[in-house]
């Protein structure tokens, strides 16, 4: 039977942002006068993702802001490098080239748009970590923020993924039942995990084909291309 909704998250998900995270550290260490190299480039990457700090964490809990997020993981970036913190005036310079290299970086994966296609019968919604006009703008620049009924964005609630209530919040503003809801994320705990312990059908899409095994309870596919295919 099919769902009476689907959700999505939007990073790494529907959007490459990978691929545009590159694009705005590669641009961050340009304007520090910082070698470009992809080893370089690739090291920063993987640095930026893993955020070891858990800043990103403490701003999905209220912490602290976004700006305060990403200039705390500009600073461990560049103690990585062995360079010095950013002053404010630098910070303020960073930032603008960081930005503008990410948000041109931002494109769909390429098996979103035939997923969002072929679900078009369905309900759809969005369930963001980020900011609910940052996603929206981001939804829109690709061309499918219309395909959403609900964009639901850590700013509507206290606190964001893993907790239910941001889950059950996008549920009751779309209408369904909470169970009878799927929910397709790419973070084990925050999405797959969190949606599941909220109550809905929860699908871990791993397209990086992480060696560790699937939470109980949550469903896994390597791609967008197998979610049609699982909901019916």
């Amino acid at each position: 039977m099919l769902p009476a909704a689907v959700l999505f998250d939007v990073d790494d998900t529907l959007l490459d942002t990978r691929r545009s995270f590159r694009e705005g550290l590669q641009a961050f260490l340009g304007s520090r006068g910082l070698p470009v190299s992809t080893a370089v480039v690739d090291r920063a990457l993987a640095r930026w993702v893993a955020d070891e700090g858990g800043h990103f964490a403490r701003y999905t809990r209220g912490e602290i802001d976004f700006a305060e997020q990403r200039r705390h993981r500009f600073d461990d970036l560049l103690a990585m490098l062995d360079e010095p913190r950013l002053d404010d005036a630098s910070a303020e310079v960073a930032e603008l080239a960081y930005r503008r290299g990410f948000e041109s970086g931002w494109r769909l994966h390429d098996d979103a748009l035939p997923c969002l296609d072929t679900l078009a019968g369905l309900p759809l919604g969005v369930v963001t970590n980020v900011d609910t006009a940052y996603q929206s703008a981001k939804l829109d620049r690709v061309g499918v923020l219309d395909r959403f009924r609900v964009v639901v964005g850590v700013d509507q609630v206290t606190v964001g993924k893993p907790e239910a209530a941001i889950f059950r919040l996008a549920c009751a503003r779309l209408g369904v039942p909470v169970g009878d809801t799927v929910y397709v994320g790419d973070q084990r705990a925050e999405d797959a995990e969190g949606a599941r312990n909220a109550g809905l059908r929860a699908i871990w899409l791993d397209r990086r084909a992480d060696a560790t095994p699937s939470p109980d309870g949550v469903q896994r596919i390597a791609g967008l291309a197998d979610l049609p295919a699982l909901l019916t």
